[in-house]
């Protein structure tokens, strides 16, 4: 069995969430950790560095404290998908399922909410109990997938 629930992250490489000037312009998956080194954000970008300048969650985790943004270099960019959907699953980030805070005060209200794409084609939720029965039978689809290839 494959030890998702609680990862290892520290061979990764890392930067502070103040230091996010320093990640490098490379595709790849990113990981935002808190101090008590728990995931609260998995991202995917073809330039990492790029995607940070201006990323919509950096308010919400600049706000928790203590963020450092890990990162895995994945050369191959049709793999990206696959990948952040397989952890984003796996290991349940809290943010990945939250609507960004606004600073507007009338804030849009979102219908519907995209969990994963996959070659089953796009899948949406509404529902909390439709998300976690999503979840349980994408995991075993998309873990195959990704950890045989």
């Amino acid at each position: 069995m494959i030890g998702l629930e609680q990862p290892n992250l520290k061979p990764l490489p890392w930067v502070s969430l103040n230091a996010k000037s320093q990640l490098p312009a490379t595709s790849g998956i990113y990981i935002a950790i808190n101090s008590q080194n728990k995931v609260e954000y998995i991202g995917r970008s073809v330039n990492i560095r790029q995607r940070w300048e201006n990323h919509h969650r950096y308010k919400q985790l600049k706000s928790i404290g203590g963020i450092k943004l890990c990162y895995l270099a994945v050369e191959n960019v049709d793999l990206l998908n696959r990948l952040e959907t397989a952890l984003i699953t796996c290991l349940k980030p809290p943010l990945n399922f939250t609507r960004v805070q606004s600073s507007k005060k009338k804030q849009r209200i979102a219908t519907k909410t995209t969990i994963f794409s996959y070659e089953l084609g796009e899948i949406t939720f509404v529902h909390d109990k439709e998300r976690e029965l999503l979840k349980i039978s994408a995991m075993v689809l998309m873990l195959k997938d990704v950890f045989t290839h």
